[in-house]
């Protein structure tokens, strides 16, 4: 994954959707100017795709104790895939939604879904 100003831009809110939505899905309060990760220009699919995961995890370790590990499991990959899909959304209104960028952010969704899949079969 080779970064352009527009892909970081497309991460940062794909980053900030697929938060929202993994809050929302485990049903936790918004934090506003919650500090995180922004993408470089250096970084790797999976090198974001670990970062995101590890964001959701501090999220979901909020429900860990209350909530079966298969209702949170599923609150993350429903953030995932929701934060996905506004992101598509948004960047198709904005009329920012081009080959490359669509290619860019299915691709982190691909990471996304080898990481778990590797971490489940682990």
């Amino acid at each position: 994954m080779v970064l352009t100003r527009p892909g970081t831009v497309a991460l940062n809110l794909l980053r900030e959707r697929v938060l929202e939505a993994t809050r929302q899905h485990l049903e936790l309060p918004r934090v506003r100017g919650a500090a995180g990760f922004t993408p470089s220009l250096g970084d790797e699919a999976e090198v974001y795709v670990g970062r995101l995961l590890s964001e959701q995890n501090v999220l979901a370790a909020q429900r860990r104790g209350d909530w079966s590990e298969d209702r949170v499991a599923a609150a993350v990959e429903a953030g995932m895939n929701d934060g996905l899909g506004e992101t598509l959304d948004i960047l198709h209104e904005l009329g920012e939604l081009d080959t490359a960028t669509w290619q860019l952010v299915c691709g982190v969704l691909e990471e996304f879904q080898r990481k778990v899949a590797s971490a489940g079969a682990g």
